[in-house]
């Protein structure tokens, strides 16, 4: 009953049975998928993957560094019981890897520790004993499992549905639920979840639920979501989003919804009233309003790829999607197939080619994809970040209108793109956006990570009008981590102005920086601490305009408004302004005091002066005449590609062969 799908990699080794689930312990850093459900009954007492003899001393020889995607399948009818000292675990011993879409189903887990050991706590839960740093659980279905932690001493306790214990930095907790038909046990530090907190990180616990038994069998309170925390209140540092409790308690046991201690950043964490009469109403829900589908979707649960309901009518709570087949590319054909990739996290991961040109000249409430996804209640974060693929295969977007004002991070596309964003081959025509602080033609803005977010062969048309940090392709570049902007044409206005402080919560709980500066660029509005950014082959046109009603400083430029961040590496190739700017005088970036700085690189680039505005010429630029522009011969010399990518008539500046 799980899971949405993944595309996998070629690497991965499949996994059709125990023996095989059970040689991953010879290959901790492997990449496993599972090609169907495993039966574990045969086996007569599992050993957890990864688990040294001792049971103690579990460090980086026996972490499971991997990736196993479970592809939607159950590991069922697993039995294990442990009796000596040190740490019990469940299917794993520790996790600093990723384990991802599977069903842990009818496991047997019991843990004894009687204090002999160098651990004098049991540390069970369904999956793994550990957590550990960058450990990764998500879409993970515990059903119908005992999970117990014994009675030895102090050796009871650390019991989690997932897991026992968490420790270090950077865990994801993702998409979970453990199900009424599992009871956990254990003396203390008893959790729906997670036994014990490592204090020394902060997990965000998303999108979750608890619906099982659970008990205590040494007299402490046991707790729906983390049982225990070393530390004081003040550092516990587990933040709840969209997380509901519907747990109960065995006779004689004193159950809480949650932990003792909530995070103040903690949203949308839910406890069922029924169960426990005395917590606060903002966070209770009745057991008929937990068997609604609007209670999770109005918290921006996604019931289209990850959540669904048992048609058979056995489990009252959402559970996981069964596998889909997987899908290389999803088509987009009309304005509506558009707009739903941003009405789900999930969907806004997926890879889309456009199908033909779409008008959306009739369209009047279009909003940058990604702002849908966000609940009233939830803390914005990566849910409504892109970071897919879309190719749009020469076609166009047209006639996109958007009046968004007072709303940060507008666009006629995407709200925001995230590391490994892939947007190449398309054309926004005629666009007209209206926005808030910070404002782009394609994305409102670039957010960090990891992986480069690539954009090519990309054309805007049209006016662009936002506050603060107004770009033709984006409004701000913050935190990422790198981009290439390459083979991209903006012929646009694209008009800043100031600020405006009553703009910056507006957007669905996002909070914007406050600048006195008005940053406005053909390219890129602001970056704030890039670490690298490449633009490449690019031709802005148009008229770019910074105003200031005061005294802010204006900061317009035909590739990059402004960067604050001296550190950052920017490399400027092969690219072309012929824009008339309004407001400075700085044809590639528009900071005066980084004039000279040298980790800006700009090499073969060149500027025209137009409307009567004399044009700053800065370090590796050059000037060139209107009449050099309109050659083929002058970006010939510059690399340009005029048999793939442009094109270009006699008297004109070149347009991309996708605009033919």
């Amino acid at each position: 009953m799980l899971c949405i799908p993944v595309l996998r990699s070629v690497a991965q080794t499949p996994v059709t049975n125990a023996t095989e689930l059970s040689a991953i312990r010879s290959g901790l850093g492997g990449s496993y998928v599972l090609m169907n459900d495993i039966d574990m009954s045969a086996v007569t007492n599992w050993t957890p993957i990864g688990m040294p003899a001792t049971h103690t001393g579990l460090g980086t020889g026996n972490n499971f560094t991997g990736t196993l995607d479970g592809n939607g399948h159950a590991i069922y009818g697993l039995k294990y019981s442990y009796s000596g000292g040190g740490m019990t675990g469940g299917l794993f011993a520790r996790i600093t890897g990723a384990v991802r879409n599977v069903e842990l189903r009818d496991f047997e887990i019991t843990g004894y520790n009687d204090g002999s050991g160098s651990s004098s706590n049991a540390s069970v839960g369904a999956l793994t004993a550990v957590l550990g740093t960058n450990g990764i659980a998500e879409r993970i279905a515990v059903i119908g499992c005992t999970i117990t932690g014994g009675t030895g001493g102090s050796g009871g306790s650390e019991v989690g549905g997932i897991t026992g214990r968490t420790v270090n930095t950077g865990q994801t907790l993702k998409d979970c639920f453990v199900d009424p038909t599992t009871t956990i046990s254990g003396t203390s530090e008893v959790g729906g979840l997670i036994g014990h907190f490592d204090i020394a990180n902060q997990l965000p616990i998303t999108n979750c639920y608890v619906a099982a038994t659970m008990k205590s069998t040494g007299g402490a309170s046991v707790y729906g979501v983390v049982g225990g925390f070393n530390g004081t209140s003040a550092t516990f540092n587990a933040i709840l989003r969209s997380v509901f409790v519907m747990a109960q308690a065995a006779p004689g046991t004193d159950l809480q919804p949650f932990c003792s201690q909530i995070n103040s950043s903690s949203t949308a964490y839910f406890a069922c009233s029924d169960y426990f009469p005395s917590v606060a109403p903002a966070n209770a829900k009745t057991l008929a309003e937990l068997q609604e589908e609007t209670t999770y979707t109005d918290a921006g649960w996604d019931f289209d790829l990850t959540w669904t309901w048992d048609e058979s009518g056995a489990y009252l709570f959402p559970i996981l999607n069964k596998t889909q087949p997987t899908v290389e590319w999803n088509e987009i054909r009309t304005p509506e197939d558009l707009r739903a990739i941003g009405k789900s996290a999930a969907k806004l991961k997926l890879k889309y080619k456009l199908m033909n040109d779409i008008d959306f000249a009739n369209v009047t409430d279009w909003l940058p994809l990604g702002v849908e996804t966000l609940a009233p209640a939830a803390t914005v974060g990566d849910d409504f970040n892109f970071s897919g693929t879309l190719d749009g295969q020469g076609y166009k977007l047209s006639n996109i209108t958007v009046a968004n004002e007072g709303k940060a991070f507008t666009s006629a596309l995407f709200t925001k793109l995230a590391a490994g964003a892939t947007v190449t081959n398309l054309t926004l025509e005629n666009v007209d956006i209206s926005g808030g602080n910070i404002t782009g033609g394609l994305t409102g803005t670039i957010v960090s990570g990891g992986t480069t977010i690539t954009i090519q062969n990309v054309c805007v048309t049209g006016k662009i009008k936002g506050k603060g940090e107004v770009g033709g392709i984006t409004g701000r570049y913050n935190n990422a981590n790198p981009i290439l902007i390459k083979d991209c044409s903006v012929n646009a206005e694209i008009t800043g102005t100031d600020f405006t402080l009553g703009d910056l919560n507006d957007n669905q709980g996002v909070t914007v920086v406050t600048s006195a500066l008005v940053n406005v660029g053909g390219i890129i509005g602001s970056a704030y601490s890039g670490q690298s950014a490449t633009i490449e082959n690019c031709l802005v046109q148009g008229k770019i305009i910074a105003v200031t009603t005061g005294t802010n400083e204006l900061n317009p430029s035909g590739l990059v408004g402004f960067s604050n961040n001296p550190t950052a590496a920017f490399s400027f190739k092969n690219s072309v302004v012929a824009a008339e700017i309004t407001g400075g005088s700085h044809p590639f970036w528009g900071n005066k005091n980084l004039s000279s700085n040298n980790v800006i690189s700009v090499v073969s680039c060149y500027y025209t002066e137009l409307g009567g505005n004399d044009l700053f010429n800065q370090i590796g630029g050059y000037r060139a005449t209107l009449d050099d522009m309109l050659n083929k011969q002058f970006y010939t010399a510059l690399g340009w590609d005029f048999n793939n990518v442009w094109e270009i008539n006699a008297g004109e500046f070149p347009v991309l062969q996708l605009n033919k």
